[in-house]
Order: structure tokens, then C-alpha cells, then sequence
């Protein structure tokens, strides 16, 4: 006698290969190549002007279109090249003050004047990301 994991294997196979070969049909490749491309560029743009945003945007469309399990890993890749990029392009020698001026002025300002400051800063941001 067969026992019942033996004997439900092959049907539980058959049913995901066949949600597989369906969701193949329904959403070719170049469908998850445009939403992910699609969610790139909208967690960039988010990512950009808030400052994060950019992985929990990616998240939930590398799983749709990659499966949970190659999830973290392409995310992990994709968020050091996104990482390392903005050092390519921050590399200048005015990077380095800038950033020690703004981590002082963070970590001194009053949170409800850092709350205004930071809120104006992220709104004027929106349009000038526009004009750059």
C-alpha cells in the first residue's frame, strides 16, 4: 500500500504545473518584464524624492512575476546596484561636508521644526525633480 503523501504528490504536481502552464498563457513574458520595468521606475522616482520606498514598492512585483522564493535575492542584488549607483553619482567632493552638515543638522534640529523642514524640503522636491 501506497502511503497518502506518495499517492497526493503526483496530483498536487499536476495542479501546479497547470497553474503554471495557465499563468504562463495569461501573463507572457514581456508582461512581467513591463510591470517590473514599470515598478523600477515608479520606486526610483519614490525612492528619489522620499528617500526610500524603492524595495517595498519592488517587493510584491519581483514575487508576482519571479515567485516568493527569487524574491530577496533579486531584491538584494537590485538594491546594492541602486545603492552603489548613488555613490557613482554622489562622488563628488562636496558629497562628504554636505552629508556630515546634514546628519549635524538632523541630529541638533527640534523634531517639530525638523518636521517642517523636512516636509518643505520633500515638497519642493516634487516639482524641481521635474525641472532636473
Amino acid at each position: 500500500m501506497e502511503s497518502s503523501d506518495t499517492t497526493n504528490a503526483p496530483a498536487a504536481a499536476s495542479r501546479l504545473g497547470t497553474w503554471r502552464m495557465m499563468a504562463r498563457m495569461l501573463f507572457p513574458d514581456w508582461l512581467g518584464w513591463a510591470v517590473l520595468i514599470g515598478g523600477a521606475l515608479f520606486g526610483s522616482v519614490v525612492g528619489g524624492v522620499a528617500g526610500f520606498g524603492a524595495g517595498v514598492i519592488l517587493l510584491p512585483l519581483v514575487a508576482w512575476a519571479l515567485g516568493i522564493r527569487a524574491a530577496a535575492p533579486v531584491l538584494t542584488v537590485t538594491m546594492l546596484l541602486g545603492n552603489l549607483a548613488r555613490i557613482w553619482w554622489s562622488r563628488g567632493p562636496d558629497a562628504v561636508p554636505a552629508t556630515a552638515v546634514g546628519a549635524a543638522l538632523y541630529a541638533g534640529a527640534a523634531s517639530d521644526s525638523l518636521r517642517w523642514i523636512m516636509g518643505g524640503f520633500l515638497i519642493a522636491a516634487v516639482p524641481c525633480a521635474g525641472c532636473c
